[in-house]
């Protein structure tokens, strides 16, 4: 990397020299110490029923849970082999998937065989890393030479006491337990989603405990300022097989407490944690770059400070002393002004003696730059949502982020008496259980503040701010090609009734819409619909027709075609448009031709619109379908045949 001291201390050199004049040196020595922030242009997530932000967002400011017993399907999927494993078992209180055995292997070109045993946190991965590329924009013609990234923190104790992929080899409908294996290779959790997006940057798992998504993210942010990368998908994820299950063993008590606990975050009796799955992506790009290519902007990470207890605390706990310098380090490398912080979460794990220490060395930290008392909101999802370990860290981002967007300070849940581990009176720090308007003094800007840690020492502060009010776009062809496609009928019938609800809503331009649709989406071959309109009623009027009379109309264009397996991998060859009018290419499109449309919708001209989500056709796959008799049977048996030939 390089070292701005260095260059200059050359300029210095330079300069005395009579190499350059005073005033030159002066504009290097700006430029090299010019900052660059990160813009958060793409988020998604998933926690039990939580399928996007928005809804992430209103169970949180609405003081609201998704901590509940977990449900009768997920229980009986590892019925039988989960109790022959921990012995007696009974459902456990948290917030888990609720739908882990649910996929659509078709659109991420598995075959359903295959889709049996690939690793359920693998299957949500690549759902919700769509998901945010999707939100930011960036399929279809957008990844075409692309040099993007992929950070994704993760934590891998929990497949060393339970697996998917034992499972798979316990089930004796394994034909190649090689095969199985690489289906839940723990790289590949990483690697597999650049491979079906095809990106060309680095693409990695990091297993730092809890702070493993944020470290992620530190991990990206550092890429995009070396150039390592032009844009990074970066966050985190946490998946346990048997996590829903209570382990009636001493096991058990290494992770889970009561359940009739209340949860209270920076309460005098916090209660504990009820534990959690989840995961969540963000797409993150450099400002000065995002803002050139009129993307959506949701915020803007300033800084993130990373450093390590050594042995200033044992294996489990933390150091105050150290989280004050991470703080203080975050706080000077953003350049904001700290009082301008005035919303932060911590960590989330509700234990008295650890939030104290953390609590302390945030406000120490604080305390360096400002003596002001009380003006910045502590918040939570814990309460809420539980803990999700691994990914822990990019929720909270994602949750800051979305305060920001909102203009809201958050609500804690569940909150009654301040705890008595640090003095909040003399200090900047509040909690805070209601939720209120964020106000902003004019020459001031919203600001949020995330602290992360995790076992083994790790420390992380992330300073964010809130993005500009963005341009919209003012691009207007006389006569505009929308384009909708879909890889199965289900699905196609499903986003066409998306997008006649949106047309009916959206102020958006039909201009910006249709070069959305074009550029920034997968283009599917099994279904084509290709419209040309010359307004946004005429193209709702043409879409509706098109739905209940399923006659193509005068220039509507569109066909469906099955196709092999061998074609599905198979890269499409894009054309130039040339002089072709829209008519013909819309006609040559439903026909299975490929074109460039970036030369039809630039991207310099087309503002981001955010189109409907695509709705994926998704069924039950797993790697058995046996009753708890059945499996033990098999399993016996197939035991039995192993000895066997062993013997011979």
């Amino acid at each position: 990397m390089v070292n701005v001291n260095n260059i200059s201390k050359y300029v210095l050199e330079q300069l005395k020299g009579g190499n350059i004049n005073k005033e030159t040196a002066i504009e290097i020595v700006k430029k090299l110490n010019e900052k660059e922030d990160i813009a958060i242009i793409g988020m998604a997530c998933k926690n039990g029923s939580i399928t996007d932000y928005e809804e992430f967002w209103k169970i949180q400011s609405e003081r609201r849970t998704n901590v509940g017993r977990s449900k009768g399907k997920r229980n009986k999927l590892v019925e039988g082999y989960y109790e022959k494993k921990f012995g007696k078992t009974s459902p456990n209180k948290g917030s888990y998937f609720d739908d882990i055995e649910m996929f659509d292997p078709d659109f991420f070109e598995f075959s359903p065989k295959e889709a049996c045993f690939i690793h359920p946190g693998l299957r949500k991965a690549l759902e919700v890393s769509y998901r945010a590329l999707e939100d930011a924009g960036y399929l279809g013609e957008r990844l075409v030479n692309n040099k993007m990234g992929l950070y994704l923190g993760n934590n891998f104790v929990t497949d060393s006491m339970m697996s998917y992929a034992d499972l798979c080899l316990r089930s004796g409908r394994v034909e190649d337990g090689f095969q199985t294996l690489l289906y839940n290779w723990t790289s590949g959790l990483a690697t597999r989603i650049t491979n079906f997006f095809n990106l060309k940057g680095a693409s990695y798992v990091v297993d730092g405990s809890c702070a493993s998504s944020t470290i992620a993210i530190h991990n990206a942010m550092d890429a995009l300022l070396k150039g390592e990368c032009t844009t990074a998908i970066a966050g985190g994820m946490l998946f346990d097989i048997g996590m829903h299950r209570k382990r009636e063993s001493r096991l058990q008590w290494a992770f889970f407490h009561d359940d009739s606990v209340i949860v209270r975050m920076f309460d005098n009796n916090c209660g504990g944690a009820y534990m959690a799955e989840g995961m969540a992506f963000l797409v993150l790009k450099p400002l000065k770059k995002a803002v050139e290519d009129k993307d959506r902007i949701h915020g803007i990470i300033s800084s993130c400070s990373l450093n390590n207890n050594g042995a200033n605390a044992d294996y489990v706990t933390t150091s105050a002393e150290d989280i004050k310098k991470s703080v203080a380090e975050s706080i000077k490398a953003s350049r904001v002004d700290p009082e301008n912080i005035r919303f932060l979460l911590t960590e989330g794990y509700a234990q008295k003696l650890v939030e104290g220490f953390e609590l302390q060395g945030i406000i120490d930290g604080f305390k360096m730059y400002t003596a002001r008392k009380q003006f910045c909101a502590l918040g939570s999802i814990t309460p809420n949502i539980g803990y999700m370990q691994s990914c822990i860290g990019v929720f909270n981002i994602l949750y800051a982020t979305m305060a920001l967007k909102k203009k809201k300070i958050p609500p804690l849940y569940h909150f009654i008496q301040p705890t008595d581990t640090v003095n909040f009176c003399d200090s900047p720090l509040y909690p805070n259980d209601v939720l209120l308007d964020w106000e902003c003094e004019e020459g001031k800007e919203r600001c949020a503040g995330v602290n992360s840690y995790g076992f083994g020492g790790i420390n992380l502060f992330l300073v964010i701010r809130e993005a500009c009010e963005q341009m919209k776009s003012s691009a207007c062809l006389d006569e505009n090609l929308f384009l909708l496609t879909a890889k199965s009928e289900y699905s196609f019938k499903s986003n066409l009734e998306k997008y006649i609800g949106f047309l009916k809503k959206t102020d958006s331009s039909l201009t910006d819409i249709c070069g959305n649709a074009a550029t920034r989406r997968i283009l599917h071959k099994e279904y084509r619909l290709a419209i040309v309109a010359k307004s946004k009623e005429e193209l709702l009027e043409k879409l509706e027709t098109f739905h209940f009379e399923a006659e193509p109309d005068r220039r509507i264009y569109f066909s469906h075609e099955s196709i092999s397996a061998s074609k599905k991998n198979k890269k499409a060859r894009l054309q130039d448009i040339g002089e072709y009018s829209a008519d013909e290419l819309g006609r040559n499109f439903a026909d299975g031709k490929n074109y460039l449309f970036t030369q039809m919708y630039r991207k310099e001209d087309i503002g981001f619109v955010p189109l409907p989500s695509y709705e994926f056709d998704r069924h039950e796959y797993w790697c058995y379908n046996l009753t708890k008799k059945e499996m033990t049977k098999l399993y016996f048996q197939n035991f039995g045949n192993f000895l066997k030939r062993k013997e011979e």
